[in-house]
């Protein structure tokens, strides 16, 4: 890959593991961590030496956040899987397509 490609995907990922740290949700952390970690990957696959090392600090940094939001976010998940639950309105009784 290009010097350029590479240090833009250098760039990029550390500005996604800049806003996964200031977003208050888990699960928006978690899916920002998501394409911050793909680009490392790459960046440490077809880099040179310092984009790599910068690389391996920036994933380190992104799996350790991803790790340390992963139960807040499950908890929230299941939170809303309920809610979702308790809110449903489809019964029966109630169906439109009844005339």
């Amino acid at each position: 890959m290009s010097p350029k490609s590479i240090r833009a995907l250098t760039w990029f990922s550390i500005f996604l593991l800049l806003l996964g740290t200031f977003v208050m949700s888990p699960v928006v952390v978690l899916l920002l961590a998501i394409p911050t970690i793909i680009c490392t990957l790459v960046i440490i696959f077809f880099g040179s030496l310092i984009p790599r090392i910068v690389g391996l600090i920036v994933l380190a940094a992104s799996v350790g956040l991803a790790a340390a939001n992963y139960p807040e976010a499950s908890q929230q998940m299941k939170n809303y899987k309920n809610h979702v639950k308790k809110t449903d309105i489809s019964s029966p009784s109630a169906s439109p397509h009844e005339k």
